[in-house]
């Protein structure tokens, strides 16, 4: 799984590299900002999930620990009874907010007819997506996600073709959503078509919407679905937030700055999803010493991983947005550095919020998610209103600190470990500071003219940076000496 959702990162990176500048090129910088704004609007609507996938999971992985297939059977199917119904409260939500949002952001006339109508195709694709949760949702709880990602990497070339076919027909805006509808049904279809000959060979239980799964749902969804407004106002809204407190324009210029700092995310958020359902049947199946070591590694690969994505973020950004979409749509290093940091900080929090999930305390960790959501959306609005649009991640850095350490000392009494860290030495503290460091000062001094240019340079400071973790960092040795033998094994085998 881990393998394949960093292809498909991969792919979804590629697509918006190639289709962003041509976006902005054609519908402009204002109505792109609120295009982008309009993305954070549909967020909105996705609390309506309450979760439901996230407790399908966990509680069919946990069920095939058990060997209790009739259970992981009622969980799937109603849920999935649940997912049909909640997209059709997600498109009514969109049907009623769409005559009215661009207003919000300023854009009048033609181009707010335009963006409504394509807000809500957009709204139907991610309706899709709800039931594509459910139906995904049963195969990586049985950790068999070959075909899904097959099939999620299939969808995004298809939507991405889509796309370029109608920007280069002249089609506008109407080209994003179109090809996101394209990709949802492909996906959908694929999944459903797999799940359903996999669920045919290993279950063979009648599909029937159970009552107990019903009270099951409803006694988390509550506090589930305060949790997903909880994350709908800290990581939907900020986009949104800029275009209708400042200006469409600046919000463009926010959302491109931080694009490449969504990507180190995403690559970093594949570990929690990879190891979900194995966690959760470690801990399902009593086997805690074995949850505890694969928690602790989980931790210290992430972390390690997140600083070397984060030197090289701050490294290059800057370049990247210039030579992307040129320097004018880039915001600043201190935009740059607290983005970078706020990003990584998420990440790493969600990670252990997701893991703690996996435990079974889902409602547990909805209200850390929820008081988290509270004190950053009103940081958010006062410090974008006081300090401008560096406001905005720095709420992020203030509030996700706190919600990390909450999540860590719950999720180690879980699994009825010491809370105990490792000593650290100074090398685990130097190597890191001086990659965070070299990062900064090279973001604040290099300058990159050419694509050519840039794509050397930054496979050499990876490589640098990379090895020197590798050599120097503790974290790293057992990782170096097996890579050292399977180096000398080689040597001796070609000779």
């Amino acid at each position: 799984m881990l393998v394949g959702g960093y292809v498909n990162i991969a792919l979804v990176t590629l697509q918006g590299l190639l289709l962003v500048p041509i976006a902005l090129s054609s519908v402009g910088a204002s109505v792109y900002g609120a295009w982008l704004g309009s993305g954070n609007i549909i967020g909105w609507l996705g609390v309506l999930e309450m979760g439901t996938a996230s407790i399908m999971i966990q509680r069919i992985a946990s069920a095939i620990g058990r060997g209790d297939k009739r259970s992981a059977a009622d969980y799937f199917s109603t849920g999935l009874a649940v997912q049909l119904v909640l997209m059709l409260l997600f498109m009514v939500g969109a049907l009623a907010i769409a005559p009215f949002f661009p207003e919000w952001m300023s854009i009048r006339g033609q181009d707010a007819r335009n963006l409504s109508y394509c807000f809500v195709l957009a709204a139907f694709a991610n309706s899709l997506s709800l039931v594509n949760n459910a139906v995904a949702g049963f195969a990586q709880a049985l950790q068999k996600t070959t075909v899904m990602n097959v099939a999620a990497a299939f969808a995004t070339i298809v939507g991405f073709v889509v796309s370029l076919a109608c920007f280069a027909s002249g089609m506008g805006l109407w080209s994003l959503p179109i090809g996101m509808t394209v990709r949802s049904i492909t996906l959908l279809a694929a999944n459903a078509l797999y799940v359903y000959r996999l669920y045919l060979r290993d279950f063979g239980e009648p599909l029937r919407v159970d009552r107990a799964v019903l009270r099951d749902f409803s006694g988390i969804a509550g506090p589930v679905f305060l949790s997903n407004l909880g994350n709908a106002a800290m990581g939907k809204s900020d986009v949104a937030l800029v275009a209708m407190i400042l200006q469409p324009e600046v919000a463009t210029i926010y959302a491109l700055t931080r694009r490449a700092a969504e990507v180190v995310m995403m690559l970093l958020d594949r570990t929690g999803a990879a190891v979900y359902g194995g966690f959760a049947h470690l801990v399902g199946s009593g086997a805690l010493v074995q949850a505890r070591a694969v928690y602790h590694e989980v931790l210290k690969m992430q972390s390690s991983l997140a600083i070397l994505m984060l030197s090289v973020f701050f490294a290059f950004n800057a370049s990247f947005v210039s030579l992307w979409v040129g320097g004018a749509q880039f915001g600043g290093s201190a935009l740059n550095v607290l983005v970078g940091t706020g990003t990584v900080m998420a990440s790493l929090s969600g990670t252990m919020g997701y893991l703690y999930g996996a435990t079974g305390k889902i409602a547990h960790g909805s209200y850390v998610i929820i008081g988290e959501s509270v004190m950053r959306f009103l940081l958010m609005i006062v410090l974008l209103s006081c300090i401008g649009i560096i406001g905005l991640p720095a709420a992020a850095i203030l509030t996700t600190g706190g919600a990390g350490i909450i999540y860590y000392r719950r999720t180690i009494r879980e699994l009825q470990a010491s809370d105990r860290t490792e000593r650290l030495t100074w090398r685990s503290i130097a190597v890191p500071g001086i990659a965070l460091i070299a990062g900064v000062m090279f973001g604040l001094f290099l300058t990159i003219t050419s694509w050519s240019l840039f794509v050397w340079v930054l496979s050499g400071y990876t490589v640098l940076v990379s090895a020197t973790f590798l050599l120097l960092d503790p974290i790293h040795f057992v990782m170096r000496d097996r890579m050292v033998k399977w180096i000398r094994c080689g040597t001796r085998f070609t000779s």
